[in-house]
């Protein structure tokens, strides 16, 4: 028997021991063992779920498709919603993370996006906007800045 298997009975061993103090069959402990591996698929799937509404939403608000900065967003959406304390530092780490996801620079990350959204804004459909960024649009200021936009929709994904 090797090191690591030697490792692994031992930890089954001490498992087996706390369910005899818990009064726990093997039954128990197998049924125990089902239910979190359906809970790990079930998040599995929410991950896919999330990752379609924030794609849908893209669509709906009107960023192309085709332009990296689509991309980008959308990778920032996900991001955040995993990671929510990085809204408040999109320059030092949200940047950054997306640029190493995707090959490039957090420069060139902001700049997409900034272009990305500013397409979405102009050709745009202002109910749509209403419907995601409610009372803080507003025509005047034009549109969102690239954190404000994130934040909006990752705001709009976790509360519906």
């Amino acid at each position: 028997m090797t090191r690591v298997q030697n490792d692994k009975a031992k930890d089954i061993k001490v498992i087996l021991e706390e369910c005899r103090k818990r009064g726990l069959t093997l039954e128990d402990l197998l049924e125990s063992v089902n239910e979190s591996i359906e809970i790990e698929e079930t998040s599995e799937e929410s991950g896919a779920e999330i990752e379609k509404r924030v794609t849908d939403i893209m669509k709906e608000v009107g960023v192309p498709a085709h332009i990296k900065g689509y991309q980008y967003v959308r990778c920032s959406i996900i991001y955040v919603l995993e990671n929510p304390e990085t809204i408040g530092s999109v320059t030092k780490v949200l940047y950054p993370s997306v640029a190493k996801e995707f090959g490039t620079t957090a420069s060139r990350v902001e700049r997409a996006m900034r272009h990305a959204i500013d397409v979405a804004w102009s050709r745009g459909d202002a109910d749509v906007f209403q419907k995601y960024f409610g009372s803080t649009i507003d025509p005047n200021r034009g549109r969102p800045t690239n954190s404000e936009f994130i934040a909006m929709l990752v705001d709009y994904v976790r509360l519906n």
